[in-house]
């Protein structure tokens, strides 16, 4: 599993930093999506589609709510995933 701190990103509100709230987010779309190939552990990248959407996400996650930390697998789309919203968040 992967982690990318994002502390820099807000201070929050004092009441809020003793709250614990986990979001789970699936990768965003890879071509065997398309193709409703079942992918599992083989590391399919995501494609153009997936990468706007991981793009929007981050934006839509960076107006609500702050985020500590972000966790993955290592799959090259999780971890694209991971940085596309670690950079939306910090700098959105």
């Amino acid at each position: 599993m992967n982690g990318i701190g994002v502390q820099e990103y807000g201070a929050g509100e004092p009441e809020e930093k003793f709250m614990t709230k986990i979001g789970l987010i699936r990768h965003r779309v890879t071509e065997w999506n398309d193709l409703g190939k079942a992918q599992g552990i083989t590391d399919v990248p995501l494609n153009d589609e997936g990468i706007s959407q991981a793009i929007k996400l981050g934006h839509r996650l960076s107006e609500d709510e702050r985020w500590d930390m972000i966790f993955t697998s290592d799959l090259s789309r999780a971890l694209k995933l991971q940085k596309l919203l670690v950079v939306e968040l910090i700098y959105p």
